[in-house]
């Protein structure tokens, strides 16, 4: 292979890879898990860390799962000794910064679950961020 075509090669790959759709590499996502569903209930609470690795804000806006008909973004929130959900738009996520989704607070709400969540269940769940894109990752069943 001559210099010159080689190097119009590595250009191509390297062009290539710059624009990859595959899972976001500036947001982590850990311990995503889901309490288990009594048999008669169509929907399901998901909980998990999202670490933001990069030195740019970035915003979760959007989820979805095979395993559930529709999913939205929510909030528990108390006021005055009324708790209610809210349902976001969106999360913003600081630059190097950690958004917990847990019980009473933020959580992915899954709306017509095909199936009840066992422990030990995996879910598989994309999450949309404004600027890094989609992120597969997996729901597991947890009885915490």
């Amino acid at each position: 292979m001559t210099r010159r075509r080689f190097l119009l090669v590595l250009f191509f790959v390297i062009a290539m890879a710059g624009c990859s759709t595959s899972d976001s590499a500036d947001i982590v996502v850990r311990d995503a898990w889901s309490p288990p569903t009594p048999p008669v209930t169509n929907v399901a609470a998901f909980y998990f860390t999202i670490h933001n690795l990069t030195t740019t804000a970035d915003s979760l806006v959007g989820a979805s799962s095979s395993s559930c008909d529709e999913m939205q973004i929510h909030e528990s929130v108390t006021t005055d000794d009324v708790s209610s959900m809210d349902e976001l738009l969106e999360v913003p996520i600081e630059p190097d910064g950690d958004v917990v989704f847990e019980p009473n607070g933020l959580h992915l709400m899954c709306l017509g679950l095909a199936e009840p969540v066992k422990v030990g269940d995996s879910i598989a769940v994309i999450l949309k961020f404004e600027r890094s894109g989609s992120l597969d990752i997996e729901v597991v069943g947890d009885d915490r």
